[in-house]
């Protein structure tokens, strides 16, 4: 329905929902030529070429506070990677919040700060979060969903304090009104399967530069950047990336295999992903 103006792209992915473009479960996808592109610099890490499709202004230390785009990749670890190299092109000066942890059962104390530190599940903000004026971040825990604070909301970052951060909402019934949000606790979900559990105090944001796939659900995009350096968890999965457009030419689909980019680009369906890293995926 979202594609309904583009009737051969909406065809297109009704036909991928429906699972219809695979004969068997481990089949692959063969995406429309007109979304597929090349990296243009030809390298292993295309971040840079991907940053110029979805936001070309940072090309030049300028971002116009539109949040309606984004970079969209299966698994955590990549939306990261990628933010941390998007935040240092974003114009301005950079302030980093530093989370501070407890560890729930260690009472030996066998576990130094630098480890558990470095654990970033899904639904859990960095231990650094480095964020600057105007930049665009998402909201990781419902905090306030009468006033629009909930899991998912997108904001743009104003003011910052030591234990408050002033965001404008950019979507929704509350958009452009300003927020407060404060630092809170929060512990990764058991089935993340840490040797430890630990609680981490610290504001609950996110840069937005880049989601995961599963956290655009819902939401529609005005320039979608699909970065798959690894196979979708599954067609459904791809179905909501490419969706999340209305048109075909709103869609940028862009891989690290040029193999793969110059045949299409071919995702494949494999199940057995699941036993991976479903955890992160999930989130």
């Amino acid at each position: 329905m979202r594609a309904r103006e583009d009737p051969i792209y909406s065809s297109f992915l009704l036909s991928l929902g429906n699972g219809e473009l695979q004969s068997g479960e481990n089949e692959l996808v063969k995406l429309p030529q007109q979304i597929v592109r090349q990296p243009t610099h030809g390298g292993p890490d295309p971040i840079n070429d991907i940053a110029s499709v979805a936001f070309p202004e940072l090309d030049h230390s300028e971002f116009n506070s539109d949040t309606s785009r984004a970079i969209l990749t299966p698994m955590n670890d990549d939306v990261d990677a990628i933010n941390s190299v998007l935040i240092n092109k974003f114009p301005g000066k950079a302030v980093t919040y530093r989370s501070y942890y407890t560890l729930l059962d260690d009472k030996c104390n066998i576990y130094p700060a630098e480890f558990v530190n470095k654990p970033c599940p899904g639904g859990m903000s960095p231990h650094e979060l480095v964020l600057k004026e105007n930049c665009p971040v998402i909201l990781l825990r419902n905090i306030l969903p009468s006033y629009g604070l909930c899991n998912g909301t997108r904001l743009l970052c104003k003011r910052f304090t030591p234990n408050l951060i002033e965001c404008v909402i950019t979507i929704g019934h509350h958009k452009g009104e300003h927020v407060f949000i404060p630092r809170i606790k929060t512990r990764p979900s058991p089935s993340a399967n840490y040797p430890f559990q630990f609680q981490r105090n610290q504001f609950p944001l996110k840069l937005s530069f880049t989601m995961t796939i599963n956290k655009s659900q819902g939401r529609t995009l005005s320039q979608v950047v699909v970065y798959l350096p690894k196979p979708c968890f599954s067609h459904g999965q791809l179905y909501i990336a490419l969706s999340r457009a209305r048109t075909s030419k709103q869609v940028t689909v862009m891989s690290t295999n040029r193999q793969d980019l110059t045949t299409d680009r071919l995702v494949k369906n494999v199940v057995s992903f699941t036993v991976l890293r479903l955890a992160d995926i999930i989130s």
